[in-house]
């Protein structure tokens, strides 16, 4: 179970069985639920805005941010294209 509070700077993005997907602002979410809520929770209260369902069948944490920082972690090459 992963802390809202831990990934601030992170999007949720949640996809309905309906295949509806939705990005939310994780920092919206802990102004409106409180700091303690979790990644779990969000998905058992979320509700397609599309079709009303409860249901998600996938989440993903998007990471938000420089680019470059990111990839810094990912191991993967990476060329800049001004050089």
């Amino acid at each position: 179970m992963i802390p809202l509070s831990s990934i601030t700077d992170n999007h949720i993005s949640l996809t309905c069985l309906c295949t509806y997907w939705n990005l939310l602002p994780v920092r919206d979410l802990i102004e409106v639920y409180g700091p303690d809520i979790t990644v779990d929770q969000v998905e058992n209260a979320a509700r397609c805005t599309k079709c009303g369902a409860k249901g998600v069948i996938r989440t993903q944490i998007i990471y938000v941010g420089n680019s470059a920082l990111a990839m810094r972690s990912a191991h993967t090459p990476w060329k800049n294209e001004d050089e």
